[in-house]
C-alpha cells in the first residue's frame, strides 16, 4: 500500500514558544497590531485544532473517493478527532502508526 508522509506535529512547548516569539516580535514593531485589534483575537483551543484535522481528513477522503458527499458513506459521529491526531503524531518513518500502549498491539504471529 501507499502511505502518506504526514508533517511532524509541533509539540505543545514548541507551539507556546512560537506564540511567545510572535508576541515579542509584535512588541518590537510598534503599530503592527493595535490594542483594538487584539481584543478580537482569541486563543486557539485543542478543540479547534481537533476539528480542523477532522475536517481536513474528511475533505481529503471525499476528494479521494470522488464523492459529492460522504453522508451516505460515513457516520460523522464515529470520526473521532483525537484518534486522527494520535495517528498523525505517532507515525514511523515507514508510515506505520506506532502504538504507545503495547498491550493493544497485535500478537507477533499476526
Amino acid at each position: 500500500g501507499v502511505f502518506c508522509k504526514c508533517p511532524k506535529m509541533p509539540k505543545e512547548k514548541e507551539i507556546l514558544q512560537l506564540q511567545v516569539n510572535a508576541e515579542e516580535a509584535d512588541k518590537e514593531v510598534p503599530g503592527v497590531i493595535s490594542e483594538e485589534q487584539t481584543l478580537h483575537v482569541r486563543q486557539v483551543t485543542q478543540t479547534d485544532i481537533e476539528e480542523v484535522w477532522r475536517e481536513i481528513v474528511l475533505n481529503h477522503l471525499q476528494k479521494i473517493l470522488g464523492l459529492a458527499s460522504l453522508d451516505d458513506v460515513l457516520d460523522f459521529s464515529k470520526v473521532i478527532p483525537q484518534h486522527i491526531l494520535y495517528n498523525v503524531r505517532n507515525v514511523s518513518k515507514h508510515g506505520v502508526v506506532i502504538l504507545q500502549d503495547k498491550t493493544e498491539d497485535l500478537p507477533h504471529w499476526v
